[in-house]
């Protein structure tokens, strides 16, 4: 199961805790969130997450604060989130790409942080998605931007496992169709047409 962006067309089954976010986050907040997300702890119920420039927090369903720091206490900034079970514990994880190039994971239900990671990738990402793709144990981190050629691929730990190449609009669409020949970079027994439909058709 993948668990990414809020869904909007299933917005009627979260429609209480999201008439309510305002009245949690209001006080808390001096910014405006960039994203929202809606994960979920181990008895399934939901943990409504936003994102603002430098800090990821759990407004409903879970209470807490993480801040995007380097490791001289300096501000990172968020770039983009998703959220899956990489560790198998039942509970969501929050993935959070950085301006600084790094990966942040995070435990939904309180705030700690399982690794960061140097990614050495900055761009805008449209999809942080967590499905097992590449039949290692655990499930597998994939990044997708429509302003990059490739989706990366990571481990449920937060290493580099490979790409695949996007090179063209129309490999895109056949990708969304499931009808594609895109190769991955560095590991060639992945399966490429079932990545791909976890990013543009997940379920």
């Amino acid at each position: 199961e993948i668990h990414s962006d809020l869904n909007f067309n299933s917005l009627a089954v979260f429609e209480p805790v999201v008439a309510n976010i305002s009245l949690n986050i209001e006080a808390e907040m001096n910014s405006s969130f960039s994203r929202m997300l809606i994960a979920h702890d181990a008895s399934n119920n939901p943990i409504v997450i936003i994102a603002t420039k430098d800090t990821i927090m759990a407004v409903q369903g879970a209470s807490w604060k993480y801040e995007l720091k380097f490791e001289d206490g300096t501000f990172d900034s968020y770039n983009g989130m998703g959220c899956g079970d990489i560790d198998s514990d039942g509970a969501d994880e929050v993935i959070v790409v950085s301006e600084g190039k790094y990966m942040y994971a995070i435990n939904a239900e309180d705030g700690s942080e399982l690794f960061v990671r140097s990614i050495g990738i900055s761009t805008s990402f449209n999809n942080i998605s967590v499905a097992d793709v590449v039949g290692l144990p655990g499930k597998e981190i994939i990044l997708y931007s429509e302003d990059s050629s490739k989706i990366y691929i990571y481990s449920n730990n937060g290493y580099y496992l490979g790409s695949i190449d996007l090179p063209t609009i129309n490999d895109v669409e056949n990708a969304k169709k499931g009808n594609n020949a895109l190769k991955i970079t560095h590991n060639s027994g992945s399966n490429n047409c079932g990545i791909l439909q976890h990013i543009f058709n997940p379920t």
